[in-house]
């Protein structure tokens, strides 16, 4: 819901009118600007100072009436014309677990780490479409992702809503002036070409090396990020775009079901340039437990390390079996350290320790020797 103390500017109430359609008349009072609809139906009166003292109700009656006559809600106009500069994406937790709109804390901030993952990697796309992005560094990138910025979430799910800029300064006007436009549709395209590739069984032709470059891996990846802990939630996907620009984007909503992240995982796994990895020691403590009982009814499943060597990966995620993971409880709730053999594999920003073995809970290891 927009705040009754935000009250929209009148430049910005006018580039909207314009961007829509309306036309402006003379008035006989300088301080006030008459628009008329396209179809003649409709009329307002849009003050052209603050210093009215009936400014923000005046202006409330507007996004009535615009509303009205754009059979939309009154909210919306007036979220539209006080956020007239940026697009709207909201990523959002479709599930019972989600339904009172909270999220646990450790979620929130995994599912807002992948998001930002994913607006870097759509804008390196706008900047230069390629399979990998070995570093996400250009200029005009960084420059978007710092520009956005975190709304209000919304009531009946948890929804994280991002206002995307649609200008950035640094991009060349004559080569790409809308270029925070751009990078949005390019997370809602590569988000829908991913899940109706994965959903219709043809993941080949984005993996393809000969094929055109679609989606990058990076994006990719931080889509799979952003899956539900909930292994019954879905994720959801929507933009609202600015009515200053046109958009080309053929949607501006997905449903990505639960289901599809395992292809997901697939397709990201395959653009990723494969590198060799060779096994390593890993030394940490256990910062979190996500494990589920087996068949047995024992506990197995994903931990998170924290890691105490210098120069390395901090947080790293490791799926061990009963066995192993019963000791990362015991060391969890005794604050040990423990060591654990595997391969470091980078997935953007999640690190992930693949095929561990000889967990160990080293008692005489303290965080300071090393």
């Amino acid at each position: 819901m927009v705040s009754d103390d935000v009250v929209p500017g009148f430049q910005d109430v006018q580039r909207y009118l314009a961007a829509r359609g309306w036309r402006s008349s003379l008035s006989k009072r300088p301080n006030l600007a008459i628009w008329r609809s396209s179809d003649e139906a409709e009329e307002v009166l849009v003050p052209l100072s603050r210093a009215f003292a009936d400014y923000a109700s005046t202006m409330r009656t507007v996004a009535t009436r615009v509303a009205a006559h754009e059979q939309r809600s009154t909210e919306a106009v007036l979220r539209d014309l006080v956020q007239l500069q940026t697009d709207t994406l909201r990523i959002g937790l479709v599930g019972e677990g989600s339904r009172g709109g909270t999220a646990p804390l450790s979620a929130g901030v995994e599912l807002l780490e992948a998001v930002r993952a994913a607006l870097l990697a759509s804008a390196c796309f706008v900047k230069r479409p390629q399979r990998s992005y070995p570093r996400m560094s250009f200029g005009e990138a960084l420059e978007f992702v710092q520009a956005c910025r975190l709304g209000q979430t919304e009531v009946g799910s948890f929804v994280l809503s991002v206002a995307t800029p649609l200008v950035v300064a640094s991009a060349d006007p004559r080569l790409t002036p809308h270029f925070g436009r751009l990078a949005t549709e390019a997370f809602m395209r590569s988000s829908r070409l991913l899940a109706q590739a994965v959903r219709a069984g043809a993941e080949a032709r984005l993996v393809d090396p000969a094929s055109e470059v679609l989606v990058s891996a990076n994006f990719a990846r931080a889509l799979v990020d952003m899956a539900p802990r909930d292994e019954s939630a879905d994720l959801r996907l929507s933009a609202t775009w600015s009515p200053l620009v046109v958009s080309d984007a053929d949607a501006s909503s997905l449903l990505i079901e639960r289901e599809l992240f395992e292809g997901l995982e697939r397709v990201a796994d395959q653009l990723r340039p494969q590198t060799p990895v060779h096994p390593t020691r890993v030394i940490a403590v256990v910062s979190e437990l996500r494990g589920v009982a087996n068949e047995q009814g024992a506990l197995e499943g994903e931990v998170v390390l924290t890691s105490l060597l210098k120069g390395g990966p901090r947080r790293l995620r490791v799926s061990l079996a009963a066995a192993d993971y019963r000791l990362a409880g015991q060391a969890h709730l005794a604050q040990q350290v423990v060591s654990v053999c595997g391969r470091v594999v980078r997935h953007g920003r999640t690190v992930e320790l693949v095929e561990p073995e000889r967990l160990v809970i080293e008692d005489l290891v303290e965080p300071d020797d090393l």
